[in-house]
């Protein structure tokens, strides 16, 4: 099986949107880092302290790698709308991200509400990812 021609710029815009939305999803007011800290067991300083330039290269890095490997299942497909990118991203994030990070967070006695966050973070970013790589 052949690779399919990636788009550069569509890989690129969908890694920032994932990296954008992560920023604003866990730590604004507005959204859900109320909820996320007291899920995870600490405070916006505890956080801050964490925080390192590792850890954001580790994010985009990873965003990179979600990117260019829904580029390449959409590609597969011959998905060239946004709603169809968006669909599949969708099925994969259900089936295989926020799923088996459900049933880790179980097994691990995480807090409902941590994993529901998380979830919906992946369900969230996958179909946005998706459905710019489609229709790109």
């Amino acid at each position: 099986m052949n690779l399919p021609e990636l788009n550069i710029i569509a890989i690129i815009v969908a890694t920032l949107v994932e990296v954008i939305i992560g920023a604003v999803w866990f730590n604004a007011p507005f959204a859900f880092n109320k909820q996320w800290l007291q899920g995870i067991g600490k405070t916006v300083e505890q956080v801050a302290e964490d925080a390192s330039p590792i850890s954001i290269i580790v994010a985009i890095v990873g965003a990179l790698i979600t990117a260019i490997i829904l580029s390449v299942i959409i590609g597969w497909l011959n998905i060239e709308t946004w709603s169809n990118g968006l669909l599949v991203s969708i099925l994969i994030a259900v089936g295989f991200s926020a799923n088996t990070a459900v049933i880790k967070d179980r097994f691990e006695g995480r807090p409902i509400g941590l994993s529901l966050i998380n979830a919906g973070h992946d369900i969230v970013i996958f179909g946005l990812m998706g459905a710019i790589i489609g229709a790109l």
